[in-house]
């Protein structure tokens, strides 16, 4: 019984040293490197599920930030690089992590997880009638409206069966 104890005790200690999972992630910071005039501000990618945008600024005054343009900063792997020259000596660079509203959020969620990834005109049509509505929607499919052509799938039906040549009579039947 004592060994037991000590093992959980043991256990426990071990699992407390580890940081919890569902912890939130990290601020991202910028790392400004200056090498031959040249600035260049790095940061890692964010692990936020539901980040929108990274907005980076910069200002020569604290109080005036404006938006670098989004075509000015490099996607790699690692994450996001901005390369501007030197000629400012003195620069101030602000990152803002935009995230989705919580409509937009469960829209897609829902999307997700109801159905095959969200459409551009599945995430329209949710967005206007809303993400409750498209749950209801789909709890009730008896109220969902048929969108296949029925024509189609009898020229297509009628087109395989001269096909195998299948008689008249016998369509239906099981041999």
């Amino acid at each position: 019984m004592q060994r037991r104890f000590l093992l959980l005790a043991a256990l426990c200690g071990a699992l407390g040293t580890i940081p919890p999972l569902l912890a939130d992630p990290p601020p991202t910071s910028l790392h400004l490197s200056v090498s031959n005039s040249v600035k260049t501000v790095t940061w890692p990618r964010a692990l936020l599920p539901s980040l929108q945008t990274n907005r980076l600024m910069a200002a020569t005054n604290i109080a005036s930030f404006a938006d670098v343009p989004s075509n000015s900063v490099a996607v790699a792997p690692g994450g996001y690089t901005y390369v501007t020259s030197n000629g400012l000596p003195q620069q101030f660079f602000n990152l803002q992590l935009l995230q989705m509203s919580s409509n937009a959020l469960l829209t897609a969620s829902a999307l997700n997880r109801l159905a095959y990834g969200p459409t551009p005109d599945e995430l329209e049509r949710v967005t206007a009638i809303g993400p409750q509505a498209y749950i209801n929607e789909q709890l009730a499919p008896e109220g969902i409206s048929e969108t296949s052509d029925t024509t189609l799938i009898s020229v297509r039906e009628r087109e395989f069966l001269t096909r195998v040549h299948v008689p008249d009579g016998d369509r239906g039947r099981v041999h």
